[in-house]
């Protein structure tokens, strides 16, 4: 069985708490430990500060299901994977994908279809052809809402 980073790292922590402890070295086992503690929940609360609380935050399909089902959070290991899980995918949500607060408040805006164009237009990439379909509506209704809610953030911006 290979050995990860952390069997590594408790290897290495027990050979020193040996040799400390076979020298009486009672105050460096302690501090070592206690070093050990402090550099573990550093990197667990790297990682925890990570994490976004969308994965938890679904809506069932229509099926009555999740969209994410235990098994598909399991295939946690490529970027691709962990950007379909990481990122809400409702477009009220829109506004999380930004940094900037004026972009942000912005987005908050627009009304519901605009959202819905922008989320699936800009951060999906899909086609005007293909949001037109799936909304059922014309090329130019889902062109008019993109065209309506960049004008609207344009001016958001500005004030």
């Amino acid at each position: 069985m290979r050995s990860t980073a952390a069997d590594e790292r408790e290897m290495r922590l027990d050979t020193e708490l040996q040799a400390l402890a076979a020298a009486k070295d009672w105050d460096g086992v302690l501090a070592t430990l206690d070093q050990y503690d402090k550099n573990n929940n550093r990197r667990h609360k790297a990682h925890r500060d990570d994490m976004d609380v969308t994965v938890v935050d679904r809506e069932p399909d229509d099926a009555g299901e999740f969209r994410y089902p235990a098994a598909s959070l399991l295939k946690l290991s490529s970027p691709a994977d962990w950007l379909d899980i990481i990122y809400s995918q409702r477009p009220e949500d829109l506004h999380q994908l930004v940094a900037d607060d004026a972009v942000s408040k912005a987005l908050k805006g627009l009304t519901q279809k605009q959202k819905t164009v922008l989320l699936e237009h800009i951060v999906w990439g899909r086609s005007t052809r293909e949001i037109a379909e799936e909304m059922r509506c014309s090329v130019r209704n889902i062109v008019k809402h993109r065209q309506a809610a960049l004008d609207r953030m344009r001016k958001a911006i500005k004030e």
